[in-house]
């Protein structure tokens, strides 16, 4: 994608992240490997509001893009573009980032993007029965729900393959309550080193 285009994306894409000119002493890139409803959006606005991070949310990202650029064939290739080239190129004070959104088909290229721009990558890998998470999909969804099940079985399988090759900095169940107390206190030490 032409540099022009990035350009026109962030100017909209800035109109709705927060926490940009916050100063953080630790440059880190927080991001998640999960199954659609598995926690993360729930867990990144936790982490978000905790730590003063900027949280690109796959979904309201989605929409700059296609408010900016148009519909497109393939969006998400767009959308995974320009996340990478904000993570190469980031233009923000606050170096501490959420990528909210599973991560699993993109880990190579995000670890390199965050690596390029200093940023160290905390994976945080989110497990939940699947018949738990098509029960979250069926109420997010309601009568749009089928459409994601027949993606439900591909994304097995990149978690799955995700999950036994990659180390990740945490694991969370979220098949009842969160309890992100643990977590907190790994990303607190993390923050203040």
């Amino acid at each position: 994608m032409e540099e022009e285009k990035y350009r026109e994306i962030l100017a909209e894409h800035k109109k709705i992240l927060r926490n940009t000119d916050v100063e953080n002493p630790t440059r880190l890139a927080i991001c998640f490997a999960g199954i659609p409803c598995s926690g993360k959006t729930t867990i990144a606005k936790k982490l978000e509001q905790r730590y003063n991070a900027v949280r690109i949310n796959s979904e309201d990202l989605g929409k700059v893009v296609k408010r900016t650029v148009g519909e497109l064939p393939d969006g998400n290739s767009v959308q995974n573009d320009y996340q990478l080239h904000l993570l190469e190129n980031w233009p923000f004070v606050n170096p501490v980032v959420i990528i909210d959104s599973g991560i699993e088909r993109k880990y190579e290229k995000i670890l390199e993007a965050s690596r390029g721009h200093g940023l160290d990558l905390f994976v945080i890998r989110l497990d939940a029965y699947e018949d738990i998470l098509r029960e979250r999909i069926q109420k997010r969804e309601g009568e749009n729900a089928p459409a994601h099940f027949r993606s439900f079985d591909r994304w097995k399988r990149e978690f799955d393959s995700f999950k036994n090759s990659v180390e990740v900095d945490f694991v969370l169940d979220t098949n009842g309550e969160l309890d992100l107390e643990e977590l907190y206190e790994l990303l607190d030490k993390r923050l203040k080193d």
